[in-house]
């Protein structure tokens, strides 16, 4: 006879609170949950503001990392282009410190939430309110950044002329109609 014990996934948006609570059957006998269990391919990152006042901890599966060089992200980020880590059902713990947001109209007419330090402005996270499972760290933030290698670049037709892009990542003038080529050829 197997005995089956339910268990409670809690699912926490960014700001900290319980979204969805969900029984997930559990079977003691295989071990193993009768669904999906994400946990195994759930990573931590941790991080910080460039003044150190905002300190995070990151718990999601990460999926790619792209180069973006479209203006928004050249002028947010105060450099060539931008870059940006995306995190499948992410959730934020701040150590210290408080976010700002600030939200905007992307090309694409969607709406993204922009997180930042409200002391240096450092941008620490965006997430597009429409696609609510997916979220983006801006690496550079990492306080383990040598990993770090992008599977991909965007909006290319916008970049700095005196980048040279690497024939061997993917490659797109703008925004590509899918990000699953992106996804499919990170390797972390």
């Amino acid at each position: 006879m197997t005995a089956t014990i339910n268990k409670t996934v809690y699912l926490i948006n960014m700001q900290g609170n319980v979204v969805h609570t969900r029984n997930m059957p559990y079977d003691r006998q295989h071990r193993s949950t009768r669904t999906l269990d994400v946990s195994a391919m759930n990573k931590q990152f941790e991080g910080q503001c460039q003044c150190g006042e905002v300190k995070y901890r990151v718990t999601g599966i990460p999926v790619t990392i792209f180069a973006c060089h479209c203006t928004e992200c050249q002028r947010q980020s105060s450099s060539a282009f931008g870059m940006a880590l995306w995190i499948r059902h992410g959730t934020v713990e701040l150590f210290s410190g408080t976010l700002q947001k600030w939200v905007r109209r992307t090309p694409s007419g969607n709406t993204m939430e922009c997180s930042f330090c409200p002391t240096c402005g450092t941008r620490l996270f965006h997430k597009v309110l429409e696609r609510s499972e997916m979220m983006s760290i801006k690496p550079g933030t990492l306080n383990d950044t040598r990993w770090l290698k992008p599977a991909g670049h965007i909006w290319t037709k916008s970049a700095q002329p005196w980048i040279c892009f690497d024939s061997n990542l993917l490659q797109y003038e703008g925004n590509p109609d899918t990000f699953s080529e992106l996804m499919a050829a990170w390797k972390h």
